[in-house]
């Protein structure tokens, strides 16, 4: 999909705060995107290297043998066109 100029800011949940910004290489959509609140989860990637600090930590992913589900984590994004 052609995203135009686009790109994405970490480090922050506050909209008006551009927090660390990068321009996105590359994304892949769910095939039945086609409305902003509803299946809206992209896979981004960065053109560049992301600067880790307080406010941007890794993701580790589980091992195969885990299973507590009772954990919540959270993302939070904005996609204009």
């Amino acid at each position: 999909r052609d995203l135009g100029f686009a790109w994405a800011a970490v480090g922050t949940e506050d909209i008006a705060d551009e927090g660390q910004k990068y321009e996105i290489a590359f994304a892949v959509f769910p095939e039945d995107y086609d409305t902003p609140y509803a299946d809206n989860l992209a896979l981004i990637r960065i053109a560049g290297k992301l600067e880790f600090n307080e406010n941007v930590k890794a993701i580790a992913l589980p091992t195969s043998d885990y299973n507590d589900y009772s954990r919540n984590g959270e993302i939070v994004g904005w996609f204009t066109r």
